[in-house]
């Protein structure tokens, strides 16, 4: 990988690792073996996440329309009347 991008090993493992730091990039570095792994993304959790954030915006979009029909239910639906 070094000769891919022109530089020495130690050179690149130095990048990588502030990169890492930084948060740039998620990944782990083996440096025995000089081999650098990638985290993935948690497909699993990043889904669940975004099921229970759809769930919860579901739930307050039907209480608010429950609201509006109960107090359409209970003749409380007038307007305001407007000045001229």
């Amino acid at each position: 990988m070094a000769c891919a991008f022109k530089t020495t090993v130690p050179g690149l493992q130095k990048e990588l690792e502030a990169m890492i730091a930084d948060n740039q990039i998620q990944a782990r570095i083996d440096s025995q073996n000089k081999i650098l792994y990638a985290r993935h993304a948690d497909q699993r959790n990043s889904t669940f996440q975004r099921a229970l954030q759809t769930g919860v915006e579901f739930e307050r979009e039907v209480r608010a329309m429950l609201l509006r029909a109960n107090l359409i239910k209970l003749g409380h639906n007038q307007r305001g009347s407007r000045k001229l």
